[in-house]
């Protein structure tokens, strides 16, 4: 190789190492961590007990129909589920509102409570930590991701967990651990989006992605210019 354009493959391979290298390495090191740990196990799914199948006899029940007819804008779904050991309508009205409904008698039931919200997340949660704090939410933290409101649960010290119930439908799915805190920064870091954690289309990643890849190919040319020059220099002396 001409010894100009050798000394100016390395000046571009060392600026781009200055310009691209640690989101470079944060890449690799980011990756490694997604591979190597189970993403059940950043959910919290172990500390979730299985849901158990619901037998409900309807013999006693009202009609969906009647339940439906306590919304006032029209029911779009309905869910029959069994919250505390209660039969209970669950339905959508066109705008999205969600109303429980008692599946006994009709009558509408107000939002889950406190106490219904503790009773529920014990019986999701098998770790070995016990409720430490309740904390309702009409607008949810960030790492809930899901409309509100919602009962945050805290469970502690041991297994470390909050157990989100929602205060409408009583559903118990979401857990975040401080594993998936860490996994939540380090996914930031991952895809440069330091604050909502979400956008992986920005401006700036795909320059730094075009960065890498030129580092990259700047590196391979150079080893490969290396190897070329090295079977060179064996040749001449006689090796």
């Amino acid at each position: 190789m001409n010894p100009k354009l050798w000394r100016q493959l390395s000046k571009w391979h060392y600026v781009a190492s200055l310009l691209f290298g640690i989101q470079v390495l944060i890449w690799v090191g980011t990756g490694l961590y997604f591979a190597a740990v189970p993403i059940e196990t950043i959910r919290g799914e172990h500390l979730k007990a299985a849901p158990k199948p619901e037998m409900i006899d309807i013999k006693d029940l009202v009609s969906p129909e009647i339940a439906a007819a306590s919304v006032l804008d029209g029911a779009v779904e309905i869910t029959l589920k069994t919250i505390n050991n209660q039969p209970t309508y669950l339905l959508t009205d066109q705008k999205g509102a969600r109303t429980r409904i008692d599946a006994r008698t009709g009558m509408v039931l107000g939002p889950v409570s406190a106490v219904e919200a503790r009773q529920i997340a014990a019986q999701v949660y098998k770790g070995k930590g016990e409720i430490k704090d309740v904390r309702y939410y009409q607008t949810p933290p960030k790492e809930y991701a899901r409309p509100g409101p919602v009962y945050g649960i805290e469970f502690g010290p041991k297994d470390e967990a909050v157990l989100y119930v929602d205060a409408v439908n009583a559903d118990a799915k979401v857990v975040r651990t401080p594993q998936w805190r860490f996994y939540d920064f380090l996914w930031g870091l991952h895809i440069m989006d330091w604050v909502d954690r979400e956008n992986f289309n920005t401006w700036h990643l795909m320059v730094f992605a075009l960065g890498a890849l030129f580092l990259s190919l700047m590196g391979i040319s150079l080893m490969g210019a290396r190897t070329w020059r090295n079977r060179l220099s064996r040749k001449q002396v006689g090796v």
